[in-house]
C-alpha cells in the first residue's frame, strides 16, 4: 500500500491527479461552446471556473476555429500569452469581436510568461485567456486551476505537447486539424425536369476527449464548422487550418 508521502510525491510530479467534491450549483455552471455536439460531449458546454489543454497535432489545426464561438462571447477581455502569430485585427473584425476587448501579450522568458498567465487569469476584468505554453509543470497548473475556480473564468493551454500525464486540467482535448468533406445532394433542374447532383465542401473539424468532467474519454469526434469560416474558405476544396 502507498505511503502518504509516497502519493504525495506523485502527485507533486503529476503522475497523480487528486478529485475533489464540488457544490452542485457550480458543476452545473457552464458556457455553451458554440458546438451542439461538443455541447452534448461536455454536459452543457465548457466548465465555468477551469483550465482545460488544447493539444494540438502542429499549430494552425483548427484551435481559433474551436474557440472563436467562445471568443464571441466574452464580455470581459480576452488575452491572448504567446500566440505563434499575432491574431489578424482585420480577421477578428470579420468576426465581429471587439478589438478593444482583446489583449495580447508576447513574453519570452518562461517564468515571466507563467507569472503573466497567472496574473490574468486572476484578473477581474478578463473573462478568458487563451495561452501558448508546452511546458507548464503540474504544480503550476493546479495553482491556475485554483486561480480560475477563484476568479470563475475560462482558461485554455494550447500546447503541441501530447503528453499523457495526469494534470488538473478540467478538460483535456487532442485537435487533429481540419479537413474538407464533400457532400452530394440530389437537386432538380426546372427546365428540364431532370435530376443532377450538387456537390458542396464542408469543412470538418476533427478532434477526441482525452479527459472530461462530465464522462469517459471519447475519440475519433467531428464537427461541421462553416458557420464560423468566410464563404470563400468554406467554397474551397483544400485542407483549411482555421
Amino acid at each position: 500500500m502507498a505511503t502518504s508521502a509516497a502519493v504525495e510525491e506523485l502527485l507533486r510530479r503529476g503522475l497523480l491527479w487528486q478529485g475533489q467534491a464540488m457544490p452542485e450549483q457550480q458543476q452545473q455552471q457552464v458556457v455553451a461552446s458554440g458546438w451542439r455536439e461538443l455541447n452534448q460531449y461536455l454536459a452543457g458546454g465548457w466548465p465555468v471556473g477551469s483550465v482545460n489543454e488544447l493539444q494540438l497535432s502542429q499549430r494552425f489545426s483548427g484551435e481559433l476555429a474551436l474557440l472563436l464561438p467562445l471568443i464571441k462571447q466574452q464580455e470581459r477581455t480576452t488575452v491572448w500569452l504567446n500566440p505563434p502569430a499575432l491574431p489578424y485585427a482585420a480577421g477578428l473584425d470579420y468576426q465581429q469581436l471587439d478589438l478593444r476587448k482583446q489583449l495580447v501579450i508576447q513574453e519570452a522568458d518562461a517564468k515571466l510568461a507563467v507569472w503573466a498567465l497567472e496574473q490574468a487569469v486572476k484578473h477581474p476584468a478578463v473573462g478568458l485567456v487563451l495561452a501558448w505554453c508546452d511546458e507548464l509543470t503540474a504544480v503550476q497548473v493546479r495553482r491556475l486551476q485554483a486561480a480560475a475556480e477563484a476568479a470563475q473564468n475560462l482558461v485554455f493551454i494550447l500546447t503541441t505537447s501530447s503528453t499523457t500525464e495526469a494534470r488538473s486540467y478540467v478538460t483535456r482535448v487532442q485537435l487533429h486539424g481540419v479537413k474538407v468533406k464533400s457532400v452530394a445532394a440530389p437537386t432538380h433542374l426546372h427546365a428540364s425536369n431532370e435530376r443532377s447532383t450538387s456537390v458542396s465542401y464542408v469543412p470538418i473539424l476533427q478532434f477526441a476527449l482525452r479527459k472530461r468532467r462530465s464522462g469517459w474519454p471519447l475519440a475519433d469526434l467531428e464537427c461541421a464548422i462553416p458557420d464560423y469560416l468566410p464563404r470563400w474558405r468554406q467554397r474551397s476544396g483544400r485542407r483549411l487550418t482555421a
